[in-house]
């Protein structure tokens, strides 16, 4: 990409959607764009590094740049850009842990980091983002527990972490996601039970937490779920019988 691009500075909106014939990097000049509310590259051929001038974009809302070739590590100075509400760095070849500042992005309503070469523990700070609607960040080799961070964000609806190495059981306390739709926690290292609690998340309608150490039945009351479309509970320890199944008619 050009370094042109820098005298296009009363930009507000930068969006290229599926630009097929986009290669090369993002020039470090792009941070010149200080009036930027969105940037997004999605999906697109760039590769490098993410310029760490895309700090200067002090409006910046919508940051996505997933499905793209990025490497080395998130910035330290994107923590500068309070406003963001959408960052997606899905899909690229992102290494390191996820910087701590996270958690000052006190608006984000969607995270989107899976499929990268992520390490690490999920920050404590992430339990600030009580706006956040959704998290994926399935794909990684992501360690610790999860759902201790997880909990207070009692907004989410969708919650991917799957193909990690996160440990720890699923606490009763899961009941406060209460607007969860979709929980994916499989491939990884959770141990314990389906806590009877589970059975509070009455709008989920996917649900997999298969290929871990858990054990115990299923919860009779999870399958009374009529909205329920998908539950995998597979390559577990879980015996006994499945409970009877309430049709829903409708």
């Amino acid at each position: 990409m050009s370094d042109s691009i820098q005298y296009l500075s009363n930009l507000t909106v930068l969006d290229f959607y599926r630009p097929s014939n986009l290669y090369g990097t993002l020039p470090d000049s792009i941070g010149n764009l200080t009036n930027l509310v969105i940037l997004s590259f999605w999906p697109a051929h760039l590769s490098g590094t993410i310029p760490s001038t895309i700090a200067n974009m002090k409006s910046l809302k919508v940051l996505k740049l997933g499905q793209n070739q990025f490497s080395g590590t998130i910035p330290s100075t994107l923590g500068e850009l309070t406003y963001l509400t959408y960052i997606d760095f899905g899909d690229n070849s992102l290494t390191g842990t996820i910087p701590e500042y996270f958690g000052n992005f006190m608006l984000l309503q969607e995270l989107w980091l899976e499929s990268n070469g992520l390490t690490g523990t999920i920050p404590k700070s992430f339990s600030n983002l009580t706006s956040l609607l959704l998290l994926r960040l399935d794909n990684n080799a992501f360690e610790g527990t999860i759902f201790d961070i997880v909990l207070p964000l009692i907004s989410l609806t969708n919650l991917y972490f799957s193909h990690n190495y996160f440990e720890g059981s699923i606490p009763s306390d899961i009941q406060y996601l209460s607007r969860l739709l979709s929980l994916d926690a499989s491939y990884n290292k959770l141990t314990g039970t389906l806590p009877p609690e589970i059975g509070s998340l009455t709008s989920i309608y996917y649900l997999n937490v298969a290929s871990n150490y858990l054990n115990g039945t299923i919860p009779p009351v999870l399958l009374n779920f009529y909205q329920l479309d998908w539950i995998d509970v597979s390559r577990n320890s879980i015996i006994g019988y499945i409970p009877k199944l309430t049709i829903n008619d409708t």
